[in-house]
């Protein structure tokens, strides 16, 4: 489907000047009482929404992870090899995804407002631990809300340009790294009785000639909570270690003092003395300057751990930690095993514990921690396991669509990582055959002959 199909006339809006990640409110009337109402969400990035001052949903990182529109090389830094390379000449597929939400509990008769929180998520992802990052240009939001009246009769409130924004608390918000400061932060910027005479109005733009797509894909959520123990303490850091490897995020406390900078790293390994293996964090840290807040946490992103270290420039004893969120997309485990040998146990419940950690943003990503990419190696080597154990089929039925996208429509050529990301290669082999690998499994998995019919161009375009 295009845009309009979706969105009736809406536009993008944006912050009108370099700032990334802001805050974006629209007042509206509705005359009558309401009936039912659809919110129809396109993040170029993620969000968080609402609607007089309530929380649409508790999904995290809207909307998932695509090849969202082209990119010129000169908007981002890469190694300088990849300049030449002929990624740069391949002619991909562009798409977006597109969230419903039921937001007919949240609307009155009378004012009403929609306020969204806009990070750059995958779409502006800040450089990984190799100082690569993807720019698919400034984080965006378009909105479209269909409302029917108690008489029958309907109106519709898009996203056209009368919003105004505002600077967010996200000093840094993309994919690899957060950083807050906290004093920033406008609580109550989504509530009804919040005044933004003072903010500035939005810039509009259009959106690409992207494939705009129905969003199905299982969300990443909150799977639950978590309770972390202390193991290491000095003057100056706390170091904690979670019950399992764990994508997520700590909730730090420090006593609700204000002006402080509390600094947390993420790795997997202690060295020898104790102390957080710096190799083993693959630069995973956040930053949070405080205002006086009891908690803090991160909003739009993730890492992978089982040990997290926390500094501030306060009273290290005032820090404490009791919980840590467990964060993945919402798949279920459809399967059971158990037998009287504890390490095929171990081997069934590690893997399903790796396998969904990797599920993340409607990805299945090759580590959760570093590179957090959908390596078409890895994931048509996983797949069968993946669709025989899980309820995984919308999830990989998006992954397909990926990797349809990332196949160069001029050679066959399928890159290594679909979405693509930067420097991207892989040989025909163990890569670029998931064009044929997936669908099958697919198609083998859940009886749909339809895949392989959708499918059967892209594969003999591989073949060739």
């Amino acid at each position: 489907m295009d845009f309009n199909h979706y969105f009736n006339g809406a536009k993008y809006v944006e912050s009108s000047t370099d700032f990334l990640f802001p805050y974006i409110r629209k007042n509206f009337n509705l005359e009558k009482d309401v009936q039912k109402a659809e919110l129809t969400v396109s993040v170029l990035g993620f969000g968080e929404l609402y609607l007089n001052g309530k929380k649409v949903t508790d999904d995290l990182y809207i909307t998932p992870h695509a090849m969202y529109n082209p990119q010129l090389p000169q908007e981002f830094y890469i190694n300088p090899r990849a300049f030449d390379d002929p990624y740069f000449n391949d002619e991909l597929g562009y798409s977006v995804y597109v969230s419903k939400f039921d937001a007919t509990e949240f609307l009155v008769k009378g004012k009403n407002v929609f306020a969204a929180l806009v990070s750059g998520g995958w779409y502006y992802t800040g450089p990984d631990k190799y100082q690569n990052y993807r720019n698919f240009g400034k984080p965006k939001i378009a909105f479209r809300l269909k409302v029917r009246y108690v008489d029958g009769k309907t109106e519709e409130i898009v996203s056209d340009g009368s919003e105004k924004w505002a600077e967010s608390f996200l000093v840094a918000g993309g994919i690899f790294h957060e950083e807050q400061d906290e004093n920033k932060e406008i609580k109550d910027f989504a509530s009804l009785s919040y005044d933004d005479k003072d903010w500035a109005a939005v810039k509009t733009t259009e959106p690409y000639p992207s494939k705009y797509i129905l969003n199905e894909c299982p969300p990443n959520r909150i799977i639950k909570w978590l309770t972390p123990e202390l193991v290491r303490k000095t003057d100056t850091e706390k170091i904690y270690k979670t019950p399992i490897n764990v994508t997520g995020f700590p909730v730090i406390k420090n006593g609700g003092k204000s002006g402080e900078t509390i600094t947390v790293w993420y790795g997997e390994e202690l060295d020898e003395e104790g102390n957080l293996d710096l190799f083993h964090c693959y630069e995973q840290n956040s930053v949070f300057i405080t205002d006086g807040r009891k908690e803090h946490r991160l909003r739009m992103t993730w890492h992978g751990f089982r040990f997290f270290s926390v500094k501030t420039t306060g009273d290290i004893n005032d820090i404490s930690c009791e919980k840590v969120a467990l964060v993945y997309a919402d798949v279920k485990n459809t399967s059971f095993f158990r037998c009287n040998d504890q390490t095929l146990n171990f081997i069934y419940d590690a893997y399903v514990l790796t396998q969904l950690e990797n599920y993340q943003c409607g990805v299945p990503c090759d580590c959760p921690q570093i590179e957090r990419k959908g390596y078409t190696g890895d994931g048509q080597v996983l797949c069968e396991l993946g669709m025989s154990l899980f309820d995984s089929r919308k999830l990989y039925r998006k992954w397909l669509n990926d990797i349809k996208d990332v196949q160069d429509k001029k050679t066959g050529f399928v890159h290594n990582t679909a979405p693509v990301f930067v420097s991207c290669g892989g040989g025909p082999g163990g890569w670029s055959v998931a064009i044929v690998n997936v669908p099958y499994a697919y198609y083998k998995y859940f009886g749909d002959k339809e895949i392989l019919k959708e499918f059967y161009p892209q594969m003999v375009k591989y073949t060739e």
